[in-house]
């Protein structure tokens, strides 16, 4: 009986609100679609310049052989990097796979030091990359995403307070 009762007055309740609970459901599940594709291209293109980055310094790197620990690093640090805005302040943080006892061992230490290695130099390159945001953008690098307004590379500093 009581669950007949809470099922009547739930059922009252959601025809108390009219067409606006189906209106706004509709709304908001388009616009979480919108943005969750915006945000899956968004981190497609990341990853495609990363991939080019990659392809470049392998290309000027004479033939020399990199570790897959390397490559996960560098193309870690080009997307931090590119992702932040050429912030010199990145802090480079493994994936949680390198958290793992193996990497605090003897054996494992020089893959995580390669990773290390790589990201320090990814992060350069997003740095010079002229597409990045913060690098100057004399190469004819497309507008900014909404292409209203600059890019802002750091916040504006505001003047200090003094009690």
């Amino acid at each position: 009986m009581r669950f007949l009762l809470a099922l009547l007055v739930a059922s009252g309740c959601a025809a108390l609100t009219g067409c606006h609970l189906a209106a706004n459901g509709g709304r908001n599940l388009a616009f979480q679609a919108g943005l969750s594709t915006d945000e899956t291209l968004t981190c497609l293109h990341d990853r495609i310049k990363a991939d080019e980055a990659w392809l470049a310094f392998q290309k000027n790197a004479c033939g020399q052989s990199f570790s897959e620990h390397y490559v996960r690093g560098f193309k870690a640090g080009f997307l931090d990097c590119f992702r932040s805005l050429g912030d010199e302040a990145i802090v480079p943080i493994p994936p949680p796979s390198y958290w793992k006892r193996y990497y605090q061992t003897p054996q494992g230490r020089p893959a995580l030091d390669d990773w290390f290695c790589g990201f320090r130099h990814g992060a350069t390159a997003a740095k010079e990359n002229p597409c990045c945001p913060s690098a100057p953008r004399s190469w004819g690098c497309p507008a900014p995403r909404d292409g209203i307004g600059p890019v802002l590379t750091k916040l504006p500093e505001s003047p200090p307070v003094h009690p």
